[in-house]
């Protein structure tokens, strides 16, 4: 039905690295939320002062920006992937991985240097969901782990077709991420 030939490339890691790094920040930001409730709960409660209230929610955001910071740092920049990508033979840009599209399930075939590293065939119903960014595809199998699927890639149908196709197999599952795209829907 649908045939996809995705190969990795720096630009495909950044942009999914980038992705992913979004949906930390919202965690991190609920957590500091959750800890000036907590804060003015105590001091609500009658616990604690104003002030040791007031204090201790300061110490502790102090201390949570600080890690937040040194995280921000960490993530996967370009220069920093570009040095991973030297570093570590696995993610370079000879590896391709073909999408197979069934009636049923998927077919995601990785080959590296014309040799076959994994195959793997997923029935729809069990994907957690299918995430849709500017140009790609994620395929999540659980929440830290995803398929990623280079729209532009096509090698057998059109990338609307799929992702429409997609959409009445898991339905609710499928999310849509790209911007760009609901303000056109809308």
């Amino acid at each position: 039905m649908f045939e996809n030939k995705t190969q990795m490339s720096l630009d495909l890691q950044v942009e999914f690295n980038i992705f992913h790094s979004k949906k930390a920040k919202i965690i991190l930001y609920t957590i500091l939320g959750i800890l000036w409730f907590i804060a003015g709960l105590l001091f609500f409660l009658g616990d604690t002062t104003l002030e040791a209230a007031v204090g201790i929610a300061i110490w502790v955001s102090f201390v949570f920006v600080i890690i937040v910071l040194y995280i921000r740092r960490r993530t996967n920049t370009k220069s920093r992937l570009k040095k991973l990508f030297i570093k570590n033979p696995t993610l370079d840009e000879n590896v391709i991985v073909n999408f197979v599209f069934n009636e049923n399930d998927f077919n995601c075939t990785g080959f590296r240097f014309n040799d076959q590293i994994s195959c793997t065939t997923l029935k729809y119903e069990y994907l957690l969901k299918i995430v849709e960014s500017k140009n790609n595809l994620y395929f999540y199998t659980n929440p830290i782990q995803a398929f990623l699927l280079d729209g532009n890639n096509m090698t057998n149908g059109n990338f609307t077709d799929l992702k429409n196709f997609l959409k009445s197999k898991i339905g609710f599952k499928y999310v849509n991420k790209n911007k760009e795209n609901k303000k056109t829907s809308s």
